[in-house]
């Protein structure tokens, strides 16, 4: 990895486009190409998605994208310095940037940038902290851990690794998504015995990860066969087949896609879910211990709504 690597890497994040960094750099798009190419072998990891409207950053490109701009900076801060022949009286500061970086572990629903921004807002202004949240998979989050790309992880249940710290910052308990034809979706709430006739949708991705609202329900006896999520297979289950998904019930975010209702579980079969946050063990960052007590000082009633289904909230749910 070298200064020019990442000086391209900037480039064509911010332009989106391999031409038009090489017009700023005065190289060939193929120069630029291989530097980009050489920078995702050195850092074992793809950056970029190559689409036919230009170059998109993947989320760990993201999350390299924040450290490469600062670490441009302060490289040129020094490389002027040097040149001014002010090195000995200068003072610099090569802190990591304050910033808050977390990795949700969810696939997208419908209302996923409202809801976003609304989160990211909220940890700024209760945080103080500039504040960056992405959603992914678990297994995509804890690679940027490992990296540096991310502070924290947040999941709905609980992951058992040894290098990583799980603490349980909250509940939330769960509720079922159903599309508005379904036979129960009008329904002010359900049992597990009114769902078992149908197929529940399962993830590879989301529900092999850690202990996810549905592996919970499943070692509770959970007796709804699985339709394993397979996007355009899934969308037809949901819609056609009456397929269902378990989910977290977090009120204000949204529907998570078109035409879907969420229903709350009956009282008896409610099981509190534990919100959690994952950190690297023994390097989490001062910022990710700030969220850490800001999601645990946060009354209950504030962290879910287990009766309102004035919002549903599915935003945690097993579809994308």
């Amino acid at each position: 990895m070298n200064v020019n690597q990442i000086r391209y890497f900037v480039s064509v994040a911010q332009e989106g486009s391999l031409s038009q960094a090489a017009r700023l750099h005065g190289v060939t798009a193929q120069a630029i190409s291989k530097s980009i190419n050489e920078l995702e072998r050195d850092v074992k990891e793809p950056l970029f998605f190559r689409e036919h409207s230009g170059m998109r950053l993947t989320t760990f490109g993201q999350g390299f994208f924040e450290r490469a701009k600062d670490a441009l900076t302060a490289f040129d801060n020094l490389q002027a310095m040097v040149s001014e022949g002010n090195l000995a009286s200068a003072q610099i500061q090569f802190e990591e940037p304050d910033k808050l970086r977390v990795l949700v572990c969810a696939p997208s629903f419908s209302m996923k940038d409202s809801a976003m921004r609304q989160a990211t807002s909220f940890a700024e202004a209760f945080l103080g902290t500039p504040t960056e949240l992405s959603l992914g998979s678990g297994q995509e989050g804890m690679k940027g851990l490992d990296k540096g790309a991310y502070d924290a992880i947040i999941t709905i249940g609980t992951l058992s690794d040894p290098d990583f710290e799980c603490l349980t910052v909250g509940h939330v308990h769960a509720c079922a998504c159903l599309s508005k034809s379904h036979p129960l979706a009008k329904r002010e709430s359900v049992t597990m015995d009114d769902l078992a006739s149908f197929p529940v949708i399962f993830s590879p991705t989301f529900d092999q990860f850690n202990d996810s609202i549905l592996l919970t329900y499943k070692k509770a006896g959970l007796a709804s066969p699985f339709a394993e999520h397979s996007g355009v297979g899934a969308a037809g289950a949901f819609y056609f087949k009456n397929a269902y998904a378990l989910m977290a019930s977090i009120p204000a975010l949204g529907e998570m896609l078109p035409f879907s209702t969420t229903v709350p579980l009956a009282e008896k079969d409610r099981i509190p879910i534990p919100l959690c946050l994952i950190l690297p063990k023994g390097r989490s960052s001062q910022a990710a211990r700030k969220l850490e007590r800001l999601l645990k000082s946060r009354p209950a009633s504030q962290r879910y709504n287990r009766a309102s289904r004035t919002k549903p909230a599915p935003p945690l749910a097993h579809l994308s």
